[in-house]
Formats: C-alpha cells, structure tokens, sequence
C-alpha cells in the first residue's frame, strides 16, 4: 500500500497572502488542525504549512493582531513531501526521522495533492506489513513528546489588564489545560456566549479578582474528565452548560436560607476563576447544567446568563397574573429577546424601549412585542412593572415614571452608571425598585424547563474564537442582533 492510496485529498489551502482569520475559518469549517501553504493559486507547491497550535505560538511571538497578519508570516517553512508512489513504510520512516506527524503528498511537477497524518497510518495499520513500524512511532520518545505537549496546551483568551475592549484588552494564549479539583469536571468548551458582564470584566468596571483571568461564563461544552469525588447526576461524555453562579460556601446565612445567590463567599466563572473564553475550563460537578437537545450549542450559550437573568427579573416583577400584565423591558439585547418570549408565553403584553431602531427594534417587533419606543420615550400605557436590562442609570426615572402605582422595576444587569436624582413623586405610590444579584441553581434548572416548553429561540451572531476582541466591541456598540457566541469548536 502507498501513501496515494490513504492520503486525505483536495485538503484546505491557503496561499502566504491568505490572512489568518481566513486560516483559522478553514480550520474550523473542515475541521482540521494543519493547513498547506502554496506560494499562489497558479504555482501549486507547497512553500509551508501553518498549525493549530502554530497559528498562536506565532503570533504570540510576533507580538501582534493575529487579524493583522498573513500566513506567510506565521508559516513553518519546512515541508515534508513525498510522491504519491511512496510506500507507508517509507512514510513511517520519514515521520520517525522528522519528528513529524503529518507528510504533505506532491505530484511530479511538485504541485500539492493531499496529506498522510499519522492517525492516518495507524488507521490502515493492521492491513499491511508495516504496523510494527507504526507501533514503534507511537512510543517514539520524540514524537510522543511532541503529542503531549499539544494535547496539554489549551488556546485561550487570558486578561492581563482591563482597558477599553476598542484596545483589545484580551491575549490569546497558550496554557496548559486545567486539571479538574475535588467534586469538579473537565469540559471541552464548543461554543461560550457573550455576556454584557463579561463587557464589564474586560473594562475593570467589576473590580479584577483574578489576575490573568479568562473570562466567559455561557459555556457549552461535553464533559471529558472527572475530578475526585465528582460523582452525580452527570457523567463523562454528557453535554453541560456553564452558567455565571460556579460556587457557594454554604454556611453562610444566605446559603442556609436558601438564598445561595447572595452568598457571601461565592464563586464566578469568568471573574473569580477561569472561564469559557478556552477550549477547556473545569466547573463544579454541582454547578453544571443538562442541556436540552433540542437547543443547538450556539442557541443553548445565550440561555446560561441572558436567560437565567431575564427569568429571575420576571420573577422580582412580583407579577402573578400574566395573562392581563403589561411589561415594560428596557434594553433590547441578549436578556431581553429571551425575557420577551418568556413574557409572552405567560400571556403578558410586552413594551420595549430601546435606542437600537436598526436591529433591537425590529427584533423586538418580531418576537411580538405590542409597542416599541425609544430608550425614553414614554409607553402608551401605565405598565405593572418594568426591567432594565442596560445598564444605564439614566433610565431609571423615566421607566419608575412609566409604572402604575405599586409597579415594581427591576434592575437586571450587575453594574450600572450612577442613577441620577429624582423627585420622590416618582417612587410614591408604592413603586419599587429591585436589583437581580445573581441567580440560584434553582432558577437555572426552573428555567431551562420553561425554555423548552415556551420553546424559546434565540436570535445569535456567531464570531471564530480568534474574532472574540470583535464580538466584545460589537456588543458595546449594539451591534448586536440577540446574542454574541463564540465558535470555540
């Protein structure tokens, strides 16, 4: 047998112009982690090959914007080739000398036809008579080293400082993957959302808990790994979600009240501790969620923060009947476009105020909204409560002024600018104000299930991982139609 007859055939290319975001969509549209670099469309040879691993190790060192540079600059020039007519034996033997695992295939004319990988060969080992030289690569120091330097290694956007996301404050890194504590699971991360919280940790307007962190807190993603004693509902193999809650102490008086939201000594992903901005991160066994099958990733990662938020402010709305409620909702984005289908499911009337006409206005007209306003304008009607998703403190006297008396208004987002002083005839009348702090697990599990009966959608705008600088511009510009995700996988 020859290297012709298991090659892969017609692989991904990119010429040394090619730039590397469209390196890595390559990579992520046909799955693949090596790339052959041919000099132009017309002249076929091969001139280098770019990695996975590769692509960040380079531009690490180059010290500069990944979306900035070619694949010329972050190729490795050496190639290995052999014809077609080249025996597996022969292909083993170059791998072992080499300390490579992949052999790009060259016609005559030295223009690319296809790739051999070592998976390949011990794929078709046992139908010829070079398995023993297989066999023998495999435990080859040189090359087993190789192996487990990438498979510990783990892409990953870290924040050394917080600025302005329009200066990037993220660094994709290279970090050894997380070994998962006491009652804790490792999950290889598919897709993260993008959260306004996460916004407020690049921007150090939470204040930095964990230096070096990654953030991410929507994470969805399959448990591969467990830790001591991380024994449960779930099980290796199984698809969980990641929300922003990672852990609770327990004793305290909170936690013993069943309020484990405003624990004292809580856990985040993403603020506190490493989160879903990787391709793999460890959570508490007890703080995952079961996703429904019927949720694709990219529709289940905007369901662990926007969602579980936006149910928790319905419910601080104090509404009971909701099939004669008016609901005002302002701040058209992930929360909100989830909340409106929630409300509207229970029979409510939705009012949406928002300063996007473009997208958040229309998105809100599609889901059913019955009047959308701007951010200030008055709805046509008194509202029996109010939630704010932005987190904009300026809205607060005219959404309190839009309430009936005894309307609550719910502040959803956990930062907001200073609210501004108001006349107390705003709040007379028995209007309240209440702010969301977190979530429960029991809020998560609550609802996870209505989703799935309310049948709730969520409208995404998918970015690749090396594009996530760009979705946390996005966001804080509005630029975002429903929710930001990041295709990690």
């Amino acid at each position: 047998m020859n290297v012709g007859e298991i090659m892969t055939t017609e692989p991904v290319r990119a010429t040394v112009k090619t730039s590397l975001h469209d390196v890595a969509q390559m990579m992520a549209d046909k799955d693949c982690g090596i790339v052959p670099v041919v000099e132009s469309e017309s002249r076929m040879a091969p001139v280098g090959v770019i990695t996975d691993r590769d692509l960040v190790l380079r531009t690490i060192a180059h010290n500069k914007n990944p979306l900035h540079m070619i694949a010329g600059e972050v190729m490795t020039e050496m190639v290995v080739t052999l014809k077609p007519d080249a025996s597996v034996e022969e292909c083993v033997k170059v791998m072992e000398n080499n300390q490579i695992r992949r052999v790009i295939v060259v016609n005559k004319d030295g223009d690319l036809l296809g790739i051999v990988a070592q998976a390949d060969i011990a794929r078709h080992a046992p139908a010829f008579e070079t398995a023993e030289l297989v066999r023998d690569l495999s435990v080859n120091a040189a090359a087993r080293s190789v192996v487990e330097e990438q498979e510990d290694k783990m892409r990953a956007f870290v924040l050394p400082a917080a600025r302005p996301v329009e200066e990037r404050p993220l660094s994709l890194s290279l970090l050894p993957v997380p070994r998962p504590g006491r009652r804790e699971v490792l999950v290889r991360v598919s897709v993260c959302g993008v959260c306004r919280t996460d916004l407020h940790v690049c921007e150090g307007e939470l204040e930095p808990r964990k230096g070096n962190v990654v953030p991410g807190h929507q994470a969805v993603g399959t448990i591969v790994a467990l830790g001591e004693d991380a024994v449960g509902k779930l099980a290796v193999g199984e698809r969980v979600g990641a929300a922003w809650l990672a852990a609770v102490c327990g004793t305290c008086k909170y936690c013993r009240a069943g309020l484990e939201n405003l624990c004292d000594r809580p856990e985040f992903n993403g603020w506190t501790r490493n989160g879903g901005f990787a391709e793999y991160m460890t959570a508490p066994i007890d703080f995952l969620y079961r996703l429904s099958a019927g949720f694709a990733d990219e529709h289940a990662a905007p369901l662990l923060c926007a969602g579980i938020i936006g149910y928790r402010a319905l419910r601080l709305t104090g509404i009971e009947n909701w099939k004669e409620a008016r609901l005002g909702i302002y701040g058209f984005g992930a929360a909100g476009h989830i909340a409106i289908q929630l409300a509207r499911h229970r029979g409510a009337g939705v009012y949406v105020m928002t300063r996007d006409r473009e997208r958040h206005a229309a998105l809100a007209r599609e889901l059913g909204a019955v009047w959308v306003g701007d951010t200030y304008d008055a709805p046509p009607v008194e509202l029996d409560a109010g939630i704010v998703f932005a987190p904009a403190g300026e809205i607060v006297p005219p959404a309190l002024a839009a309430l009936r008396k005894g309307g609550v208004l719910v502040l959803g987002g956990i930062h907001m600018s200073p609210i501004p002083e108001f006349e107390y005839r705003l709040l007379y009348g028995e209007r309240e104000i209440r702010s969301v702090a977190n979530n429960t697990r029991a809020d998560g599990d609550e609802f996870l299930e209505e989703a799935v009966r309310a049948g709730i959608r969520t409208s995404t705008v998918e970015y690749p991982f090396e594009r996530l600088p760009e979705a946390l511009i996005d966001l804080k510009h509005d630029a975002v139609r429903g929710a930001a995700v990041v295709m990690i996988r």
